[in-house]
């Protein structure tokens, strides 16, 4: 089941902190951060989660945050979602090992 994420007042909102909590299956950050993820398509706890490990330079120019304060604020996050998300999405995901096809120049048939 996936979490949707629903805006709650600003109060007390710092870089480096989502402010999050979970109730009734939502994801409740402050309405600052939920409306640029909304902006951007991120609607969910679980994919905001994927983003602040696969990507977390990507989410802090979304926050205008350095990328410090999302690896500290996705440790909060996890805390909040732990026993309410697949652990999986909890975890940071594989390397993805790009491969360009071309052999190496010294290697001969």
């Amino acid at each position: 089941m996936s979490h949707r994420i629903v805006a709650i007042s600003d109060r007390g909102l710092r870089p480096g902190d989502f402010g999050a909590t979970v109730r009734d299956g939502e994801l409740l950050i402050p309405a600052s951060i939920a409306r640029r993820m909304a902006a951007h398509r991120i609607l969910t706890a679980e994919r905001l989660a994927e983003l602040a490990f696969d990507l977390p330079g990507v989410l802090a120019g979304l926050l205008g945050w350095t990328k410090e304060d999302v690896v500290r604020a996705r440790a909060g996050l996890v805390s909040t979602l732990r026993d309410h998300v697949d652990p999986e999405v909890l975890e940071p995901s594989e390397p993805f090992e790009r491969g360009f096809g071309a052999l190496h120049p010294h290697a001969r048939r």
